[in-house]
């Protein structure tokens, strides 16, 4: 005889854990159940799930915070997730599809509601998961209660557990992880639906970190020097997306609201603590070498080294994409823009150790870089 198909049910409330085991174990399905986010982790790793139902909203963290750590589960990437919440708008549909999960169901929710998105999604060929919105036009407000909801209560649950415990180390590791996938939806969400910018942050973070091994960063620098390249367009969210498409130039006012991309994206990430250094090179990501960068003119050493290889990494992975104004520039062409600015806008240090780099591999990098992060063009991304 067949091996039930295992069924998680994450929820905090009691009551709706034994309303999902009633309804599906009589159809042949084992529910296992956790009450909170961690626990749920704990079940994933305990028994082979074949399908999670997550509250969006547990005690210690979000349910897409959740959803987004289990897509990074080697074995569970495929797995059908579904979004319990009793809080339903228009609003979650961007959320829920960045973050991992195939379909959402409201609660309250009648057996046969329940029964057939099992059904749907086990029982027979599984769908396609819903699209995210064309254009979700997720407001800053929106992120940042996100954001604030998600760091402040997850440190919330740390502190309780250090006052229990002193077993915290793979769960502090653990919580922070899950913060990481979270913002990685995030970006996702930002870069999904851009013509040329998928993959940007991806891109400007791998070679961020190359310059950062040609320096001799250690390997926890090289660790948030890739988080600060990834994360360093996050404050992106708060910007009109016409004026980002915009195939023209801009009006003052239109670089005046651009230029406010930095600053917020550090406010977003400075609020969770582990990633306060993270924060500094996201908000430094369009300084200059010379102090006529913003958004606060620094220069030279007051810039941290990291931030001066994010620099670099984003203006090359610029020049090297396609943009709704232009095609990508040719490597000559980059190179010779790279060398030209060194000193000025770029760090010379960074600038030579880049260069280097380039000389010894440089069509070869973008190739390989290219080809793990797609670059956008025209009809993609």
């Amino acid at each position: 005889m067949a091996e039930p198909r295992v069924i998680l049910c994450v929820d905090d409330d009691p009551r709706i854990r034994e309303l999902v085991r009633l309804i599906l174990e009589p159809q042949g399905f084992r529910v296992v159940e956790a009450d909170t986010g961690l626990a749920g982790i704990q079940r994933l790793r305990e028994a082979t799930i074949h399908m999670a139902l997550i509250d969006l909203q547990l005690p210690d963290v979000m349910g897409y915070a959740l959803a987004a750590f289990i897509r990074n589960m080697t074995q569970y990437q495929t797995i059908p997730i579904v979004a319990l919440t009793g809080a339903y708008s228009t609003e979650l549909i961007p959320w829920i599809a960045a973050a991992g999960f195939d379909t959402l169901l409201q609660k309250p929710f009648s057996v046969q509601a329940l029964r057939e998105i099992v059904r749907r999604y086990l029982d027979a060929e599984r769908p396609e998961p819903a699209p995210a919105v064309a254009d979700p036009a997720v407001e800053l407000t929106h992120l940042r209660r996100l954001t604030r909801e998600m760091a402040y209560d997850l440190w919330r649950y740390v502190e309780e557990l250090n006052r229990k415990t002193v077993l915290m180390g793979q769960q502090a590791k653990l919580i922070e992880e899950i913060v990481i996938y979270t913002i990685h939806s995030i970006i996702r969400i930002l870069e999904t639906n851009e013509r040329y910018t998928a993959g940007h942050s991806q891109r400007v973070g791998a070679y961020a970190v190359m310059m950062g091994r040609r320096l001799g960063l250690t390997h926890e620098e090289l660790r948030t020097l890739e988080l600060g390249g990834t994360f360093h367009d996050l404050g992106k969210v708060g910007v009109d997306r016409c004026i980002i498409r915009k195939p023209h130039t801009l009006t003052d006012e239109e670089w005046a609201e651009i230029r406010r991309h930095p600053a917020l994206s550090y406010e977003l990430l400075v609020e969770i603590p582990f990633l306060r250094e993270v924060a500094q090179i996201a908000g430094e990501h369009h300084e200059r070498y010379d102090g006529k960068g913003y958004p606060h003119g620094k220069k030279g050493d007051e810039i941290s080294i990291s931030s001066h290889c994010v620099i670099l990494a984003d203006a090359f992975d610029a020049m090297t994409s396609h943009r709704s104004y232009r095609r990508a520039l040719p490597l000559p062409h980059v190179v010779a823009e790279i060398e030209r600015c060194a000193g000025t806008q770029f760090h010379p240090e960074v600038a030579e150790v880049w260069l280097r780099e380039l000389y010894d591999r440089g069509e070869a990098l973008l190739e390989e870089t290219h080809r793990q992060f797609p670059i956008g063009d025209e009809g993609t991304g």
